[in-house]
This record gives C-alpha cells, sequence and structure tokens, in this order.
C-alpha cells in the first residue's frame, strides 16, 4: 500500500513547478539508479545541497535571527524492501566524486565528534544503519560515553557552538555546518529510539522521509553526463569564494505570509494533538520549511556568481529573498514530512501496556485474522492478550467474527475496521493534517492577525522574477528543470513509471482509498499559475 503523504506521482507533481537546478535533476538521475521511492531522492538532494551550501545561505531573520541550513534526513521503510541505504549510498557516492573531504565519518564518541566538526566544519554524515547507532547511543546505567554524541547532536543542528576541552588546549568548532542522511525502518526507529529521543527534541530534528516503494526496477542505467553535471555543479558551488555569493536576506512578502499563515495553522491545530508526544515533530514543520526554502533557492542558482559573455571577471551574486514558488512546494514537503513522523511516532508507546497494544493492532490486518495467529504475531500470552483485545473492540478500532473457519469449528478472528491505515497509523497522520487545513482555512478567512509586513500583500500579487545562473544551465534551457514525470521513449533518458507496482500493470493508485489521495488536494488562492514547470 503506498502512504498518502510519498506518493510519486504527487512528489514527481512538485518538482515539476520547479525552475532548472539540482534538485530536480538529482531526482532524475537517482530514479534511473534504482526503484528506491522518489521521495528518498528528495531528501537525499536536500542533504547534499546543505553540505554544499555558502555561508551566506544562513537566512538573514530567520528564527533567532537567523537561519542555519543544517539539514538532518531520514529515510524511513520496511526491512530489506525500501532500499532506504541504496538511497543514501547514491548521495554519498556522488558527494565523494566532487568532494572527498566533506564526506564525514561516524564518531565514536563525543570527543571524536566534536574534533571531526572542528577538523571539517561543513559535512554530511550518511548513517545507513541508523539503528545500529540508536542502540551503541543508548544511555546505560553504567554510562555510555557514546551517549554523548546524540547531546551534541542538537546544537549541531542549529549551528550553535562546539567545543571539547583537553588538558592543555580546546577543541572549538565556532559554525559546525553538520548534514546527516540517516536509514532505518520504522520497527527500529520505533523500538530503539529512547523516549527521550521524542521528547526530548533529537527525532524532530530529523525531516522524515517515510515511503514504501511503487516501483519495480531490474538493474538500474547508468547516465554518466546527467552524473557528470551533478558533480561539476557540486564542485563549483562549493569552490566559489563566500564573498562571491549574494546573501539570503529573508523571505518576499508573499512568502512570509505564506509562511505565517502556515506557521499559526501548526501552532493552533497543535492545541487539538492527541498526546503530547506529537509536539515536538509537529512544532518544527514550519522551521523544516524555512531550511528547504532556502535550499530550494540554492538549487535553482539564486544569488550565484556571474560572468557576462566577454568579461574577464566574474560579477559578485546579488542578495536575494525566498520566493513564494520555493516556499509553497517547501511547505508542502514538510507537511509530508511531519506526517510521515507522526504516523511513526504514533506507534512508540512509553508503558508496557500500551506497548502491548501497539502489538496486538499491528498484528490485526485489515483481513480476518484468528485468534491463534495475533498470539503468534503479538508474542503475547492469553492472560495479556484477551483484555486488549476487548478494549480494541470496545473502542470500535478492531470488529469481531465467530463465524470465521466453520469448516474447522467455531473460532474467533478480528480485523481493522479502518483496514491498514489504524495499524500503521496513517488514520493519525490524516487526522492531524485534517485540522491542520481547517486551521489554515480560518486563517486565511481572517480569524487570526498576521504581522503587519504579510497584511500588506495578497496572495495574488505578482511574485519576483526568480533569478537563475547566469550561464546557461548544465541541466537544460530556462523553463525545463529536465525531471519527466511519465515514461520516455528514448532509452537514453530516464524512465519515471508511476503507473504500475506489479508485472500485470494494475494501477497502484487503486490501492489507495480516495480520501487518502484527497488530503493533499490543495484549493487554488489565485496564484494557479506560479511554478508551472514545463516537462521533456
Amino acid at each position: 500500500m503506498a502512504l498518502p503523504w510519498s506518493l510519486e506521482a504527487d512528489i514527481g507533481a512538485e518538482l515539476e513547478k520547479l525552475p532548472p537546478g539540482f534538485l530536480p535533476e538529482y531526482a532524475n538521475w537517482a530514479m534511473q539508479q534504482t526503484d528506491a521511492p522518489l521521495w528518498y531522492h528528495v531528501g537525499c538532494a536536500f542533504g547534499l545541497l546543505a553540505t554544499v551550501a555558502p555561508l551566506r545561505y544562513i537566512m538573514r531573520g530567520g528564527p533567532g535571527g537567523r537561519l542555519e541550513t543544517n539539514f538532518f534526513g531520514m529515510v524511513v521503510g520496511r526491512q530489506g524492501y525500501e532500499r532506504k541505504s541504496t538511497a543514501t549510498g547514491l548521495a554519498t557516492r556522488l558527494l565523494e566524486q566532487a568532494l572527498p573531504n566533506r564526506v564525514g565519518i561516524e564518531p565514536g564518541s563525543g570527543e571524536g565528534f566534536v574534533q571531526g566538526l572542528a577538523d571539517h566544519p561543513q559535512q554530511l554524515l550518511e548513517i545507513s544503519e541508523y539503528g545500529d547507532f540508536l542502540s551503541k547511543t543508548r544511555a546505560r546505567s553504567g554510562g555510555n560515553y557514546q551517549a554523548e554524541i546524540k547531546k551534541k547532536l542538537m546544537p549541531a543542528w542549529d549551528g550553535r557552538r562546539l567545543s571539547r576541552k583537553l588538558s592543555r588546549r580546546s577543541v572549538v568548532c565556532q559554525h559546525p555546518r553538520l548534514n546527516i542522511l540517516a536509514a532505518i525502518n520504522q520497527a527500529l526507529l520505533a523500538s530503539e529510539s529512547e523516549w527521550h529521543d521524542w521528547e526530548g527534541g533529537l527525532n524532530s530534528r530529523y525531516c522524515i522521509f517515510f515511503s514504501y516503494r511503487e516501483r519495480r526496477q531490474g538493474l538500474g542505467r547508468g547516465n554518466p553526463d546527467l552524473e557528470d553535471a551533478l558533480v561539476d555543479w557540486l564542485k563549483s558551488v562549493a569552490s566559489a569564494p563566500e564573498s562571491m555569493y549574494g546573501r539570503c536576506t529573508g523571505l518576499t512578502t508573499a512568502a512570509e505570509r505564506e509562511w505565517t499563515e502556515f506557521n499559526i495553522a501548526i501552532d493552533e491545530s497543535g492545541l487539538l494533538l492527541p498526546d503530547d508526544k506529537f509536539v515536538g515533530v509537529y512544532s518544527r514543520a514550519p522551521v523544516h520549511a524555512l531550511k528547504m526554502a532556502v535550499l530550494i533557492e540554492l538549487s535553482q542558482g539564486s544569488g550565484f556568481p556571474s560572468q557576462p559573455p566577454g568579461s574577464l571577471q566574474p560579477i559578485a551574486g546579488q542578495d536575494f529573498t525566498v520566493g513564494l514558488r520555493s516556499m509553497r512546494i517547501a511547505i508542502d514537503f514538510a507537511t509530508r514530512c511531519f506526517m510521515g513522523a507522526v504516523a511513526i511516532f504514533s506507534g512508540v508507546e512509553g508503558t508496557r501496556d500500551m506497548q502491548n497494544r501497539r502489538k496486538v493492532l499491528d498484528a490485526i490486518g485489515d483481513e480476518w485474522t484468528p485468534i491463534g495467529k495475533i498470539t503468534r504475531r503479538a508474542q503475547l500470552l492469553k492472560k495479556a492478550l484477551y483484555p486488549i483485545i476487548e478494549t480494541l473492540v470496545s473502542e470500535g478500532l478492531i470488529e469481531e467474527s465467530r463465524e470465521y473457519g466453520l469448516e474447522k469449528g467455531r473460532a474467533r478472528a478480528y480485523r481493522s475496521k479502518f483496514g491498514v491505515v489504524t495499524v500503521s497509523g496513517v488514520q493519525t497522520a490524516l487526522e492531524i493534517k485534517a485540522a491542520v487545513d481547517k486551521t489554515l482555512e480560518e486563517v486565511r478567512s481572517g480569524k487570526f492577525n498576521l504581522t503587519e509586513a504579510a497584511q500588506k500583500v495578497s496572495v495574488s500579487d505578482m511574485e519576483q522574477k526568480l533569478p537563475l545562473p547566469a550561464t546557461s544551465s548544465p541541466f537544460g534551457p530556462a523553463g525545463d528543470n529536465g525531471f519527466d514525470p511519465t515514461p520516455a521513449g528514448n532509452g537514453a533518458d530516464i524512465t519515471l513509471d508511476f503507473s504500475s507496482i506489479s508485472d500485470s500493470g494494475s494501477d497502484f493508485s487503486s490501492s489507495v482509498s480516495s480520501d487518502l489521495r484527497k488530503a493533499f488536494a490543495q484549493p487554488d488562492h489565485g496564484e494557479g499559475n506560479v511554478g508551472t514547470g514545463k516537462s521533456r
């Protein structure tokens, strides 16, 4: 079953809105190599962009006065099926070709973590086995020197100063530019994460790219020309002097209004959350949206230095602001990330009784499941299992049948009333998304006060022209970003096949109910023409 927030057709539609740049082209290249979900490649592209982002891409006027572009991305899926480490490995391989000194090494202690950032402040750390990382850094009664790594990850995400004191000297990293791409299956993320990883804010700093695979593909197809172009782009962005880049001075007025409305909707609908445990992953969605928006501007060349024809010296890039199109796409992506996080976190329980309740829910599918199979799947004794089942029946989450298996005698069986949706936590995520959408409508209707700057512009105002690199883009002419969501006829081009996940050619969208697909149906608020792109 495809997850409603990560349908490849929907993600591809968002990528089509982007002008030429690294993000859509990387997605094209990565999808030729593997059938890992497109949503994973979007997360990996953001990690690469953050790894080469100039210091001048710090947003002035962001939360706390400035916003660092440090990016923590986590791809989550089922064990062995979604190609999680394959997706993150592709990003690391590209970075190794372009900037090997920015490929980080997994630290073995808190001291080693600080030393590594002091030596290489801007780096990408791939943790392909994040479950193992969580296990090694778990707090233990006898002490665990690796547990200090977790504590230092949080200030590193914020770009705050890190230091360690030695006997004769101090090791200091003034401006850590750490970026992480982690891969883990949802069962391990729920079981290996400590309660304070969620409550304390570590896991909420990650953008969660939770997706199920929708395509089947044999061997990947190489595209050396596009790969070389991506490598060259990373090299050129990282090699240009910092002073040649324009500064990010904030948001356009229209983009500020869009983000302010989203931020208020998150704040107000957060009061309706069913449990306080969701507050962390929920409240950081606006900050994730800001970071993604700045990185989208980097992808399309905003603030880049230029060298007009006939000029011997390059001209420094102009200061820029994040535009409305970038902000809208970033908000869409951030919303999809927090929905995935909520779906996973709904399975994380603090007490043993609630953990057992979750085991029983996971053991019952959308088809009739006999009591014996539930007992084996949940690995619970009858005296613990039966009270939980009675509770779930009374709550209306599951239903009981005593007519199951009549040919073998009367037997009890159970099934989820809401199918896999309830079991996986998708229902909770959809309910929270619906609350955000309802509150957003109230914000736009004038129920809440916006900032003075945001009130001065309506969403129908014209957007600023998006700046692009002055020289011709290596990814194609302006107006054609290279992302092609339709199958290509030429074997040399990428084929993005969203129509089938089986050899029989059945439409994967039929496995997703119309209600789930409508979860991201957004009304047009007067600028439906903004961001329409042309595909090859």
